[in-house]
């Protein structure tokens, strides 16, 4: 099984409460990896991959998000009361 790395951190909390967290996936195997998301699921946006950088941030609507080979993508999400 290939290494697979996750690190999910909070980042900062919005002038008007709002928490944001950052999921950050990491893929440094030569093949493409599926992560599963851990619960809640949180809305969350896609703002880089590193496979394909001219990507435009999107919404990311899966629990299941395949990471490309040898590639990082970066997750935001945005948790208010």
């Amino acid at each position: 099984m290939a290494d697979m790395t996750k690190l999910i951190v909070p980042s900062s909390v919005t002038e008007d409460g709002a928490v944001q967290c950052a999921t950050w996936l990491l893929n440094p195997a030569p093949e493409d990896l599926v992560f599963l998301l851990p619960p809640p699921a949180l809305p969350l946006r896609m703002i880089l991959n590193s496979a394909d950088p001219e990507m435009p941030e999107h919404e990311v609507e899966r629990a299941e998000l395949m990471v490309p080979a040898r590639s990082t993508i970066l997750l935001l999400a945005e948790v208010s009361e």
